[in-house]
């Protein structure tokens, strides 16, 4: 229900402004993440050096936990990437991909959902699928 309140505010208001500061948008979705006492943040950005790195920075200032999700997030240049994983790295934000972000948040194949996420896997990384078949069949023996 908080989700989709949070991603329902994030539809209806444009976002105009660029830093957290000046944008009523990342500063409301960082309030309502207060209130319900969300203190972990997973974010990205179209552009990864402004719309990940400004929020991501600043939300870390104001003492959220934030997970900047590097590949789902984009730049046109590998030193502008560079750069700006420098920077959110010295600023404390914790950089992660999705994947690695997703096993994390698995915590254990065994749960329900961790059929569903190999499967995710197996699909994007076909060498996954031939990891899950070994698996699988050491299970079997």
């Amino acid at each position: 229900m908080y989700l989709l309140f949070i991603l329902s505010y994030l539809i209806h208001n444009k976002r105009r402004k660029i830093n957290k500061a000046t944008n009523k948008t990342i500063g409301g979705i960082l309030q309502c993440l207060n209130l319900i006492n969300f203190l972990t943040v997973l974010m990205a950005g179209i552009s990864t050096d402004v719309c990940l790195t400004f929020p991501a920075i600043a939300a870390t200032a104001d003492g959220y936990d934030v997970y900047g999700v590097l590949d789902a997030s984009g730049t046109w240049n590998a030193l502008i990437e560079q750069a700006a994983m420098l920077r959110m790295s010295q600023a404390g934000v914790k950089l992660t991909t999705w994947v690695s972000l997703s096993a994390e948040l698995q915590r254990d194949w065994s749960l329900p959902t961790g059929q569903a996420l190999a499967q995710t896997y197996a699909e994007h990384f076909p060498e996954y699928s031939v990891l899950m078949d070994l698996h699988n069949y050491k299970i079997k023996i």
